[in-house]
């Protein structure tokens, strides 16, 4: 299987995976919530 990215996501993984303090976790996980909530509706 592959596992098909677009840019933004892919951008954001690499943020989520990079974050190291709590405050930046934090802050890749709203925005992974913002980018994804559109995509829910």
């Amino acid at each position: 299987q592959v596992k098909i990215l677009d840019r933004s996501n892919l951008i954001l993984d690499i943020f989520a995976k990079r974050a190291q303090t709590a405050q930046a976790r934090t802050q890749v996980e709203l925005a992974q919530l913002q980018y994804l909530l559109p995509r829910l509706t």
